[in-house]
């Protein structure tokens, strides 16, 4: 199911329809591809246990066989949703080759165009992100896949200033590293927040002119 995808919840079944479960039916994905959808529809607030089982088409019972609850089903899903991204911008850095340029201005790309960058997800990360300070499970969980994401984007800097000839410690890499994983999520949060003020290749384009400016490179495209 895709993040905020038109699901089977009640109002698209009848409750005789609902699965009851059997037994050795892992049903852990549907129940976290569920909790995503029905956080994109309706936010925080709005998602219940009851609701989440609408959307995965069965009981409420059958949730809480495999999670403790609405907040452990919605840990579950941030983890889900951070890791699939992840693999979604490693796959599409690898596929750019070897050129240090090359890698960091596809992983620009892929940082502003879906799945990364559309409404529903952006609508999950506003969310999530108010979680960070009120829940212990997925503060810890953003702790280290931010920690992931910023080695990441140390592996994409790094190589770049090696190739200009440049000198870098790593106390300044992980300093640019940092710089730009906050430059990435302030645009990612004004576009959620309000979507008119500015698209989706104008967000791009703002990350590609400061972040090659302050590497002496030209990212544009």
């Amino acid at each position: 199911m895709a993040i905020g995808a038109e699901h089977g919840g009640a109002e698209h079944r009848g409750a005789d329809d609902r699965e009851t479960g059997g037994p050795g039916k892992d049903r852990r994905a549907d129940f976290i591809e569920a909790t995503l959808a029905c956080m994109a529809d309706h936010g925080h607030q709005g998602t219940t246990v009851r609701r989440i089982a609408d959307y995965a088409g069965v009981v409420p019972g059958l949730l809480t066989h495999y999670f403790t609850g609405k907040d452990a089903l919605i840990a579950a899903a941030y983890r889900e949703m951070s890791d699939r991204l992840h693999r979604h911008v490693v796959e599409v850095v690898e596929a750019a080759g070897a050129d240090p340029v090359a890698r960091l201005s596809a992983f620009l790309a892929t940082s502003f165009r879906p799945p990364s960058f559309e409404p529903a997800q952006l609508k999950l990360w506003v969310g999530y992100w108010s979680f960070v300070l009120s829940d212990p499970a997925v503060r810890r969980i953003h702790a280290e896949t931010y920690a992931r994401y910023r080695v990441l984007v140390v592996s994409l800097v790094g190589p770049v200033l090696e190739a200009k000839g440049r000198v870098a410690d790593d106390g300044e890499v992980e300093a640019l590293a940092i710089g730009i994983s906050a430059l990435l999520d302030g645009l990612w949060l004004e576009h959620g927040l309000d979507a008119s003020a500015f698209g989706s290749s104008d967000a791009e384009g703002i990350a590609r002119e400061m972040i090659g400016a302050r590497l002496g490179i030209d990212l544009s495209v």
